[in-house]
């Protein structure tokens, strides 16, 4: 009998065995994106490619189930409020929880612009607030895979300067954070997607789940980047003064307020910078250059970080800023952010250059939104591609003397610092929105979350003669094409 029930017992523990290994979620290595939950919609975010990331995938992903609109039940947890706003301001249906909008300017080398994110990051590990930080490195410069870095030293930190031009599978690290006893406090540097990927382990307990005691975000603005390194290179070889030639030498570029792409370019002695107009783009570059996830993104300004940088609402005069002269705009969240800035601040990496209070209103905005970005949904190809079936963008940008023209007059009419920031927002939250319903179906009602519907609103009828047009008209606007596009 003893035998039988030693043989008994060996079957019972692998019947567990196997049941255990059927029913734990495994980390998924397959082909991207077509083995992964949110198929062509996944952002790459790296979630999926860890067990512990893997498990919470539906309830953390940001493009399946209740989608971007998941990130609000997030913000009480987070930030210990939900946002505030109403009809009459908007201000954090646009810009999120937060205690201050400001103007800062770093003093980092190397950096996108003058290195406010890579001087935050380095001031709190520098002060022994924690043990690692996350930031998204790359294989290469320039244009190669996009890599999650666990630092450990300034020397790691500075690995994440500069944008990466395409998707980023930053959390496909946290199995290896998790499973590190020496990490108890991280500092997780990340876009929207990712973040509210994160924020939402563990049924919103990301802590728990990774073994930390405690973890700070650091965001950026992130709009419309490209699915693959080799995509991203593609449409920087159509810009002028680039070309397929000098592709492999562009180190930076941004789509900026002067209706200018910016790329600065490696040189046989020092960077170059060029500045061809957005009317010189071929339109057909458009959406083969963009994920399409970042179509179906309604997390521009990155809700759920502590702290967040970006450029879309700070002041740029193209006469005399530079990327790596301008300032750029921080918003502060809650009391984590403020500390994180303050920190940077006081050992010297980051200079506050103009404190705007709530909603920035105290920072430089002029001009008035509205027109401009009914007019740039009119004419924007990408939208017409959605909303036309006929409609075939063309291979051939305007010529640069003519578009150059554009881009100054353009450029002087419209509106400036925080009102340039909602424009940009505007637009693309209409256009995303456009996206789903006409992707999604029923689900977008789920997936775009309500602060994005009560930005959209206003524009509901234009967004509705759109959808219903009259007999088409020849439009003389070459600057409709890719208008507003790129913010960060």
């Amino acid at each position: 009998m003893p035998q039988l029930h030693a043989a008994a017992a060996v079957l019972l523990l692998a019947a567990a065995e196997a049941l255990s290994t059927t029913t734990t979620p495994r980390a998924i290595t397959g082909a991207w994106p077509q083995a992964f939950p949110a198929k062509d919609l996944c952002s790459n975010c790296g979630l999926c490619k860890t067990d512990v990331g893997i498990a919470s995938v539906t309830d953390s992903c940001a493009f399946i189930g209740d989608g971007m609109a998941r990130a609000e039940g997030l913000e009480e947890r987070v930030h210990g409020r939900s946002r505030a706003y109403d009809a009459s301001n908007l201000d954090e249906a646009y810009f999120g929880v937060h205690d201050e909008i400001l103007l800062a300017r770093g003093n980092v080398g190397g950096a996108q612009w003058t290195g406010v994110a890579t001087g935050i990051a380095l001031a709190w590990l520098e002060a022994g607030e924690v043990d690692a930080v996350v930031v998204a490195g790359s294989s290469e410069d320039g244009f190669g895979s996009p890599e999650p870095v666990l630092c450990r030293t300034k020397e790691d930190v500075l690995r994440g300067r500069r944008v990466k031009p395409s998707l980023c599978p930053s959390l496909a690290i946290l199995d290896q954070v998790r499973d590190d006893a020496s990490i108890k406090r991280l500092l997780f540097c990340g876009v929207g997607c990712s973040v509210q990927a994160l924020r939402g382990i563990n049924k919103g307990d990301p802590v728990k789940a990774l073994n930390l005691d405690e973890l700070y975000v650091l965001g950026t603005h992130c709009v419309d980047n490209s699915p693959t390194p080799e995509a991203a290179k593609k449409f920087v070889s159509t810009l002028p003064g680039v070309g397929e030639e000098r592709a492999d030498d562009v180190l930076a570029y941004e789509f900026m307020a002067d209706f200018r792409v910016h790329a600065r370019l490696r040189g046989s002695d020092e960077e170059e910078t060029v500045k061809p107009a957005y009317m010189t783009l071929p339109p057909s570059i458009g959406v083969p250059s963009i994920a399409p996830s970042c179509f179906s993104c309604f997390d521009y300004t990155n809700g759920l970080a502590d702290v967040v940088v970006g450029y879309m609402g700070a002041p740029f005069d193209a006469k005399r800023d530079e990327m790596t002269t301008a300032p750029l705009m921080v918003t502060v969240r809650n009391e984590r952010g403020r500390r994180m800035l303050d920190t940077a601040v006081a050992s010297g990496r980051v200079e506050i250059l103009q404190r705007g209070g709530v909603g920035g209103r105290e920072l430089p905005s002029t001009g008035d939104r509205r027109s401009i970005t009914v007019k740039t949904v009119q004419g924007d190809s990408m939208v017409k591609t959605l909303l036309e079936p006929d409609f075939v963008a063309g291979n051939q940008g305007a010529p640069p003397f003519v578009a150059n023209i554009l881009a100054d007059v353009i450029a002087r009419t419209l509106p400036t610092g925080l009102e340039f920031a909602r424009y940009s927002i505007d637009y693309h939250y209409i256009r995303n929105q456009l996206f789903c319903d006409d992707r999604m179906g029923t689900r977008a009602t789920r997936h775009v979350p309500s602060y994005a519907r009560a930005i959209c609103e206003p524009y509901a009828e234009d967004v509705e003669a759109l959808k219903n047009p009259p007999p088409p008209e020849p439009s003389p606007l070459w600057y409709l094409v890719f208008g507003g596009r790129f913010q960060r």
